[in-house]
Parts: C-alpha cells; structure tokens; sequence
C-alpha cells in the first residue's frame, strides 16, 4: 500500500507548540463563569485584569455576566431626610431636612455576594495596591498577617466565602469594600462606589417618606432579623423599595462612604450631602439598615443611623454597589 502523505512532518519545536496551543485552546473551552474566565485567561495570555475584561468583552459579553452585581435605577429627586419624631429618637437623625439628589444612579439590588467578591479576591484584588485607598493601604501594613480576603473567607464561618455564593460578603472593612468598588470600576470602565448615607436612605423612602423601605407598616415577615445568621440575598423580595432594592433594611448593615457626626446633619448640605470631614472628631463611618441580629422595627426604619470604625470587620456587616451615570 502506497504510504499516504498527511503534511509536512513536524519538528520537536512546532510539535511542542501544536501541543500548547491545543491545550491552551481546551482550557479556554472549559471556561464560562466570569471568574474562571478571568482567572484561567490570565494563567494562558499573562494579561492584566483590565486588558484580561476587555478580552472578555470582545469575545462574548455573557461571559461576563455576574462580575458586576444586579442593579436597579434610582431618579433623581428631592425628598425629606432624618426624624424628628420617634419612638427612639435619636439627636443624630437631625435636623430634619429637604435634601436634594441631583443626579440619577443606579443602586446594588442586593448587597455584594461572596460569588460577586471571589472575583475581586482570585484577581489578587488584595495584592494590588492600586485599587486601595492610602488609609487603606496603611490598614493592611498594620495587620499582623498578610489580608488575602475577609475576614472568616477560608473557614466558610457566618455564611462566607465561596461555598456560599448567594449569599452577603461579610467580614469586610470599610476599606475592602472600598478597594472592590475601585477594581470594579477599572475592569468595567464605569465607575462604582460605596453610596452616600443620602442616597441610600432615598434609595430605600423615596419621596413618600416611607418608614421601612417597603410602606410604613412594620412587618418582620420582610426582613432577615433575629437570625443567627444571614440569609440570601434573594430571601425577602417583598421587602424591596419603591426603586427595587432589596434588603435596604435587615440581613447585614451596611457601609456608606459619610464619616458619622453624632451630633446629626449638617443643615446647610442639602444638596448632594456627602457627609463631614474626616477628623478627630469624626473616627466611625456610617452604617445602614439594621442586620440579621436586630429584633426591634426601630433598627430597620429607612432614617435608622448607625456607625462602625472604618477598620472593623464584623459578620454583620456588608456593603451594596453604586454606580453612577
């Protein structure tokens, strides 16, 4: 039988490089979730997180779908912020006063899962001075082992890291939270960030001034509270705002970017409040919405202010996305 010619016979080094390419080809095939996508383009081009999105991007756009958390629209607006009149009043809800939102954003529908984190942390998110604020870099310095991820990641203890997905990333500093939202704005080219304490509590009372943000009658069948732990982010829909986000009140308070003044509002910032100064005055952020461990409706009323140093870690407490427009 005459020997049938197939192609040039290959040499050691094209056969090595047939090989490589093949296997490169089958690990591209095998990825569809965003973070393994990411991760496993990174292992064959070698390409930087914002080089490695852009890729993504090009080549198919569902691929990337879970990367940026689920939003909702929030218009623009006026509506009053604060209470003067409660059944714990607290001196720091005041003075009560007619706040301006200026311009429209879009809102986290849930708080940030431990699946949207894993992302961020399997990028070596951590390692990466860049998407950190100088407090925040001073943070990391500090502790006594290297920061790879929340707290409680590894061990899977209150609900987290990646054997929960669906449910709130907890364990997180006001910093990590911070570094997420700048790594998210660079990979996506839109910019993402920790909400004011304003625009959460429009988010959640819109212009009827509602006291919880799904009407004003207090019902706990709508919230995660007195739990021992938190629940998934999907678990109360009927508790969702006027605007569609969810779990404004209850499962896990959250950060929002205002440092926290005692004394209560600033009454000539009624405009896009961004909160005081930082200072020694001013050592504790804002937090939002009561968590999972509350029991009384007071803590989950939409004007409800709390605080937290910026440095704490809790399994109470997450955080949710804004981005603007």
């Amino acid at each position: 039988m005459a020997n049938l010619r197939v192609g040039p016979r290959l040499t050691r080094v094209q056969q090595k490089a047939r090989d490589k390419g093949n296997r490169d080809r089958r690990l591209w095939q095998k990825t569809y979730t965003p973070g393994g996508f990411l991760l496993r383009a990174r292992e064959v081009f070698g390409k930087t997180e914002l080089q490695l999105a852009a890729l993504a991007l090009k080549v198919d756009r569902l691929r990337m779908e879970g990367l940026v958390p689920e939003l909702r629209a929030v218009s623009a607006g006026k509506f009053v912020m604060g209470k003067d009149s409660s059944p714990l009043l607290q001196p720091d809800n005041l003075p009560v006063g007619e706040i301006t939102i200026s311009r429209p954003f879009d809102i986290g529908r849930y708080e940030v899962t431990n699946r949207e984190f894993e992302v961020f942390v399997r990028l070596r998110g951590y390692e990466n001075e860049e998407y950190w604020s100088a407090e925040g870099r001073v943070w990391k310095k500090e502790q006594s082992s290297d920061i790879t991820g929340p707290k409680w990641w590894e061990t899977g203890e209150h609900n987290s890291g990646p054997n929960s997905p669906h449910y709130p990333v907890v364990g997180v500093t006001y910093y990590e939270a911070e570094a997420y939202c700048n790594w998210l704005s660079r990979v996506t080219r839109q910019k993402f960030r920790i909400p004011t304490e304003a625009e959460g509590e429009w988010a959640a009372r819109e212009i009827d001034g509602r006291e919880f943000p799904w009407g004003n009658e207090w019902d706990p069948s709508k919230v995660a509270s007195g739990t021992r732990g938190s629940q998934p982010v999907s678990f109360h829909p009927e508790g969702g705002s006027h605007f569609g986000a969810e779990d404004l009140s209850g499962n896990v308070r959250e950060w929002r970017s205002d440092w926290y003044n005692a004394k209560g509002y600033d009454p000539k910032a009624l405009v896009d409040p961004q909160g005081p100064p930082a200072g020694m005055a001013n050592l504790y952020k804002v937090v939002r919405g009561g968590s999972m461990l509350n029991t009384d409706r007071d803590s989950f009323t939409t004007y409800r202010r709390a605080c937290s140093r910026p440095q704490d870690r809790n399994y109470y407490s997450g955080f949710r996305v804004v981005r603007e427009k």
